[in-house]
């Protein structure tokens, strides 16, 4: 008669406890390792985002820079519209014989410009958009037209903004700061009046294009 083989430990299963500790510690490992993934994806994409922002505001800015280094006189008035703060940059271009008026401005989040003639009183064109998800630094003016202190030195315009970016819960803010100088303010342009076809000054585009 043959006998059995003796009994092994190492035959022996694993019981319904160790099954369910086991997918427990799994689950575990699972979702800490997922929510990992998923807040560095969400980083990831917020950082795209800002990044994409700052780079159509940077694009703004050096459309600005192109017009303002040729701007004979600008101001930054503070315009309040329905008990809204709307603030506002504007100036004057003279150029190949044509005077040129400009105004830029913020309201609701979107920075605009328009430009018009200083030679006629056409209807005001649509205002073109030159960023989006833009605001207000608290505390710090969003147009500001610095006089220089020193003599012979050009004035500056600061503009400073707040780049956001994602939703509500996951917001990202850049705060953004640019100097931008107007050399041809050292030579004051003519005003219309004085008889000088084609160059204009604020006073100009006030009168003839609705600037207040």
């Amino acid at each position: 008669m043959t006998a059995l083989p003796p009994d092994r430990r190492d035959d022996a299963g694993v019981t319904l406890v160790e099954v369910l500790v086991g997918l427990g510690l799994m689950a575990v490992v699972m979702v800490v390792f997922t929510s990992g993934i998923v807040a560095a994806m969400r980083v990831a994409r917020g950082n795209e985002a800002i990044a994409d922002a700052q780079a159509q505001v940077s694009r703004a800015f050096t459309r600005l820079d192109t017009e303002l280094r040729y701007a004979a006189q600008a101001k930054s008035p503070n315009a309040e519209v329905d008990g809204v703060q709307r603030p506002r940059l504007e100036y004057v271009v003279n150029a190949a014989g044509t005077g040129q008026c400009y105004r830029v401005w913020l309201d609701g989040g979107t920075l605009y410009r328009q430009s018009w003639s200083a030679s006629g009183t056409p209807p005001p064109p649509a205002p073109q958009v030159l960023a989006v998800n833009v605001g207000r630094i608290e505390d710090e003016p969003v147009f500001e037209v610095v006089e220089s202190e020193t003599e012979g030195m050009p004035a500056t315009v600061r503009l400073a903004l707040a780049v956001t970016a994602g939703g509500a819960a996951h917001q990202s803010v850049r705060q953004l700061r640019q100097d931008f100088y107007l050399p041809n303010t050292l030579t004051q342009a003519p005003a219309a009046e004085d008889g000088a076809p084609g160059r204009a000054n604020l006073d100009t585009c006030e009168d003839l294009l609705g600037f207040s």
